[in-house]
């Protein structure tokens, strides 16, 4: 009984990476393509994905959607780019997806700037509770002004999907600069560990602890200066949305009440934070969960 605007058409499909390889299937225009459930994503990121376009023509079938290419134009944009975040962000490219939401590049037509937007996946939004977890890593973001924690701009709704811009930082995840197995130099290492913690230091002071530190949720801009990313599981003292008694986070720096699903708090927080400087200072996981 839903209605879809073009942008926000589901299609299932059984695993997120066949995706290429359905557009290379119906690259035919005789060709048709049946994609089964359970996997879901917007008709937008399969064109980012495929570099292509195409229509989606929904079927009586109950387990997926038919596809079927349409004419391409070369000239013209990729669809993708054409999609504009309440009428104000353009879609540059997809940078990353996580469990919540997908992060976007767009261009802020009204500013002239360029921003991240995270909008939430399509299918997370049929799930109960998801509407209103993304509506709380948006007020975090919000209440919590920090030079090392990521500011937010806007909180808005995109075809029934809720989407928040943030500031697009131009720098590399920690977890990529680690990648290199280069090393780094102590004194920036030190810095880059006082500025996370100066961050988290901001956060428990709200009473919000972040519950998932790792190198790949602390960003590096170009100028050597940390911001602290994706607030999706983080606890706020006082809300019910995330519950104890479950685990959360990832595995490798989680503390061990939060991998028992106790109770945390900022506690939880320095504890990763000592993990992520392990591995950096040492080039190795403290925990290889």
């Amino acid at each position: 009984g839903l209605t879809y605007e073009k942008s926000q058409i589901l299609v299932s499909c059984g695993a997120k990476h066949s995706l290429y390889n359905i557009f290379q299937a119906i690259c035919d225009p005789n060709d048709e393509v049946i994609v089964p459930a359970p996997y879901w994503v917007s008709y937008v990121d399969m064109l980012a994905l495929a570099d292509a376009t195409a229509v989606i023509v929904p079927t009586t079938e109950e387990d997926g959607f038919r596809l079927s290419p349409a004419a391409l134009d070369p000239d013209g944009p990729p669809i993708a780019q054409t999609v504009v975040f309440g009428g104000q962000y353009r879609v540059v490219r997809l940078l990353g997806e996580g469990g919540m939401g997908q992060v976007y590049e767009c261009e802020d037509l009204a500013l002239s700037r360029r921003v991240a937007v995270k909008r939430m996946r399509p299918d997370m939004a049929l799930r109960a509770g998801a509407v209103e977890l993304m509506h709380a890593e948006a007020r975090i973001l919000a209440a919590v002004q920090h030079e090392h924690v990521l500011p937010i701009y806007q909180l808005g709704l995109h075809e029934g999907l809720p989407y928040f811009v943030t500031e697009l930082i131009e720098g590399t995840h920690l977890e990529a600069a680690l990648g290199g197995h280069t090393g780094l130099p102590l004194e920036f290492v030190i810095r880059l560990i006082e500025q996370a913690s100066a961050g988290l230091a901001a956060l428990h002071q709200h009473g919000i602890v972040h519950r998932d530190v790792k190198p790949a949720n602390l960003m590096v801009d170009r100028d050597g200066v940390i911001r602290i990313l994706d607030f999706g599981i983080a606890r706020i003292e006082g809300s019910g949305m995330t519950r104890d008694g479950v685990m959360i986070g990832t595995l490798n720096y989680m503390s061990p009440e939060q991998m028992l699903g106790r109770p945390v708090d900022y506690r939880s927080d320095i504890f990763a934070v000592g993990a992520v400087a392990y591995e950096i200072l040492c080039y190795q996981q403290a925990f290889k969960g």
